[in-house]
């Protein structure tokens, strides 16, 4: 009996000094939603505020100047804090929080390197690395409106940060003169020459692109002209897609496509394409609109500037 109390009691100091040995396991990676506040590694408050965007939205229906604004052109924010090339931490926000645009860091002394990326994905921005951020959809690759921040702020006292947000996108916008038929029920974007994941560093994406975008045609959508909206990041501050169109039924038959080469896109550009996809302009009796393509079925070419600010290149098809 003694013997086996003497086993129980070496048995239970054991176990009392590995505890106390022990050390929590905390996963570095772990990212945290909903938050206004970051702890990284120190007691100097950075608070940094979403102040104003480079640009008006895409369609010019709302000012944005204010962080209290934000959520009118995003759903979600991320903020990254890094020093020498590592990632010390990063947090997100979406726009139902009381705080949204505005986030509070907490550091030693020293430099550091912060991005801010706001855009309207439904999910975080993936951001361990600021060279190569990517935005998914369940699961799969996906880019939405997107804007961006990346600067070097010095810490050695409290101060506020006024972050403005460059657009990092190009945009692309089919509007079908003709209407959406019958057993239509989603509409394929195929490029090449842009990219999905975007170097914050640069500004540009940064990896080349076989991407393919889904959008669902909705049974209110059938019967009425179309508008398609894509994004992409380019590579280059002035660049080229070539992009295949395709309207699919249920099951996944091909109902049309058309391809376009040699795509102008650039940074904070709307291409838009016009012209009747579905028809040749005379089948859709619905529609109200003159142009047709000419007999050779080539594009007609317009450019235009829609406002000093966002710049749109409008072409036919």
């Amino acid at each position: 009996m003694k013997h086996l109390f003497r086993m129980a009691a070496l048995g239970l100091m054991a176990a009392v000094a590995l505890c106390a040995c022990e050390k929590p396991v905390i996963n570095e990676d772990a990212e945290t939603t909903n938050v206004s506040e970051a702890v990284v590694n120190g007691d100097i408050r950075v608070k940094l505020h979403v102040s104003q965007f480079e640009q008006l939205p895409i369609d010019n229906n709302s000012t944005a100047t204010r962080a209290t604004e934000v959520a009118s052109l995003c759903k979600r924010i991320s903020y990254g804090v890094y020093q020498n090339g590592a990632k010390l931490d990063v947090r997100h926000q979406v726009s139902s929080d009381e705080n949204f645009g505005e986030m509070t860091l907490f550091l030693s002394e020293g430099s550091y390197q912060i991005v801010v990326v706001a855009h309207n994905g439904s999910e975080n921005a993936q951001m361990s690395d600021p060279t190569r951020i990517t935005f998914k959809e369940d699961g799969k690759l996906r880019v939405t409106d997107t804007f961006y921040y990346y600067g070097t702020i010095d810490v050695n006292q409290n101060q506020e940060v006024s972050i403005g947000l460059k657009r990092a996108v190009a945009m692309l916008r089919f509007v079908t003169q003709d209407t959406i038929p019958s057993g239509v029920q989603q509409m394929r974007l195929y490029y090449t020459g842009g990219s999905s994941t975007f170097d914050a560093t640069t500004g540009l994406g940064c990896v080349k692109s076989n991407q393919a975008e889904y959008r669902e045609v909705t049974a209110e959508m059938i019967g009425q002209p179309g508008t398609f909206d894509f994004y992409t990041f380019p590579r280059a501050e002035e660049g080229t897609l070539n992009m295949k169109l395709t309207a699919y039924k249920a099951n996944m038959d091909v109902v049309k496509e058309k391809e376009f080469n040699d795509v102008p896109i650039r940074r904070n550009q709307m291409t838009r394409y016009t012209g009747f996809f579905f028809t040749d302009g005379e089948e859709d009796n619905n529609n109200e609109h003159g142009d047709s393509p000419d007999e050779n079925g080539n594009l007609t070419f317009k450019l235009t500037i829609d406002n000093a600010e966002w710049n749109q290149l409008d072409f036919k098809f």
